[in-house]
């Protein structure tokens, strides 16, 4: 197990995948497609146009610019669930496991994320904006807690020391980037330098 483990570390692998299954149910084909049907979908990360090249184990991953393109340009503008995505015909004459291989790629390589139900999101909204605020304050003083909470996707966004003090800047009405960097230099600007 030692040398698998090492392995596992010179290989840039995070979890072992071949072990540890206890209790699968697997769903039917027809339980599985119900399933993708309802999930809503949003952009993990900016989207810029600019062509992906999502890496795994094996190397980098071919995807056809044509293909995710209108797919996350629509995202861009908000959530949207497979079903409404389908009804756009976003995926053309590609067949259900094209599909869903294409967003297993795009959610496995960080450009996608499933989004938590609407129900309680009033509620994750403001207990996310509570610990957010918390993280920023803390980020005034050093740079150690790196991540926000997301009340849409219910995990982690990484955020480094300086996206942190803009965030903070643009909560306290500050609404230019030359206003932000303005706060950000008043946080960081050693004692003796004013």
């Amino acid at each position: 197990m030692r040398r698998q483990g090492l392995a596992d570390v010179f290989s840039n692998l995070q979890f072992r995948a071949d072990i540890f299954v206890k209790g699968a149910q697997p769903l039917t084909e027809r339980g599985a497609v119900a399933a993708w049907f309802d999930i809503p979908l949003t952009l993990a990360r900016h989207y810029t146009g600019a062509p992906l090249k999502p890496a795994w184990r094996q190397g980098e991953i071919a995807l056809d610019h044509a293909v995710y393109d209108p797919l996350l340009k629509v995202l861009a503008q908000g959530p949207a669930t497979v079903r409404s995505l389908l009804q756009q015909d976003l995926f053309g004459s590609m067949s259900w496991a094209e599909i869903t291989g294409l967003l297993s790629v795009l959610a496995g390589s960080g450009q996608i994320a499933p989004c938590l139900p609407d129900s309680g999101a009033e509620l994750r909204a403001a207990r996310c904006r509570a610990f957010n605020r918390a993280v920023a304050r803390r980020s005034e003083e050093d740079g150690r807690l790196g991540f926000f909470a997301s009340p849409v996707t219910g995990s982690g966004v990484a955020l480094n020391r300086l996206e942190q003090l803009f965030l903070t800047a643009r909560s306290e009405g500050h609404e230019t980037p030359e206003d932000w960097a303005a706060l950000a230099w008043r946080i960081l600007e050693p004692p003796d330098a004013a």
